[in-house]
């Protein structure tokens, strides 16, 4: 190893370490000024700016089949060439998970995951 590359790579350590020490302490000063979170709930309003359901196909039965079109992409068969995209949530349900959800709460559920944007 060349004498200027051992060079810059020391100079390049030495920079690290002193952004490292400045990083560890700078959140310790701040925190003291930042407000707690009061609202521990993840619900997202509809309508609100973290509302991402316009962004999925309108709810209604998908009355196609879905096929991977020549470009290996999934598509509906009366569209292959338009792509689509499914986005999939997962919930396990069951005595281990803590038992089945109730249909209100079942409703609510899928009723946050397309306001996620979740389309399946």
């Amino acid at each position: 190893m060349n004498k200027a590359l051992r060079i810059s790579s020391l100079k390049l350590g030495g920079y690290w370490i002193v952004f490292l020490l400045f990083a560890a302490f700078i959140p310790t000063t701040y925190a003291e000024n930042w407000l707690p979170v009061k609202d521990t709930s993840l619900m997202i309003e509809p309508g609100s700016i973290l509302d991402f359901s316009s962004i999925l196909l309108p709810l209604k039965p998908i009355k196609t089949r879905i096929i991977i079109n020549p470009a290996g992409q999934l598509a509906f068969e009366n569209e292959p060439k338009i792509p689509q995209r499914f986005l999939i949530a997962s919930l396990p349900v069951g005595l281990n998970s803590g038992g089945f959800p109730s249909h209100d709460v079942a409703d609510l559920y899928v009723q946050q995951l397309r306001l996620h944007g979740y389309n399946m």
